[in-house]
């Protein structure tokens, strides 16, 4: 798989949470879970980094980007790309190794113990929901998008350092791939201080 690795500097302020019918998760984790996430969605919208280009690219779109509300809970998935990604970022000495590590755990283990996210509406209007698309009802080879997925995020160093798997779709002359995110919390606001991308190979 081809794999870049790139410094970052992105921010967002914790948001409020939404749709309290069946919450996996404690309020505040899942306020904790929306901040991240949206930061990393902005990220995307808004960097002029090459990781976030290609992933604007999967969407085919230049202002907004499709978001699959529902947790990304497939273990393999989230697995890979903290495996990649960490030692990357632990040669790099952007945080303390053993912090890296135990952000990366904590990933694994909510989706061990399916400490998921509650499906929330990010406070950005460019980010939209995909089961809002007639797309979104149709079979896999019809779909003409397909939208970004996002796992449990994986925190450390006392809820200050996040690790967030995102997923995004092929396009056309590009590969579907995962870009691992590390954040740090600075305050009341997230900050994006490293990603790292793969490209899935087919």
């Amino acid at each position: 798989m081809m794999q870049l690795g790139v410094i970052v500097g992105a921010t967002f302020i914790l948001g409020s949470v939404m749709q309290a019918e069946t919450q996996p998760v404690a309020v505040s984790r899942q306020m904790m879970d929306e901040a991240v996430i949206e930061t990393v969605l902005v990220d995307v919208l808004t960097s002029s980094e090459d990781e976030p280009k290609h992933i604007r690219r999967s969407q085919e779109q230049s202002e907004e980007l499709i978001f699959d509300n529902e947790c990304d809970n497939r273990e393999f998935m989230n697995a890979g790309a903290i495996r990649s990604a960490k030692e990357k970022w632990e040669s790099a000495k952007l945080a303390d190794p053993a912090q890296v590590r135990e952000a990366g755990e904590n990933v694994l283990d909510r989706l061990k113990r399916n400490e998921l996210y509650a499906p929330f509406k990010p406070q950005d209007n460019r980010i939209k929901i995909w089961n809002e698309f007639f797309a979104s009802t149709q079979p896999s080879y019809l779909k003409s998008l397909r939208p970004i997925r996002v796992g449990p995020p994986g925190y450390a160093d006392d809820n200050r350092l996040a690790v967030v798997i995102l997923v995004f779709p092929g396009s056309t002359g590009m590969h579907a791939g995962r870009s691992a995110y590390l954040l740090r919390l600075d305050g009341k606001k997230w900050h994006v201080i490293a990603r790292y991308i793969t490209f899935f190979a087919y």
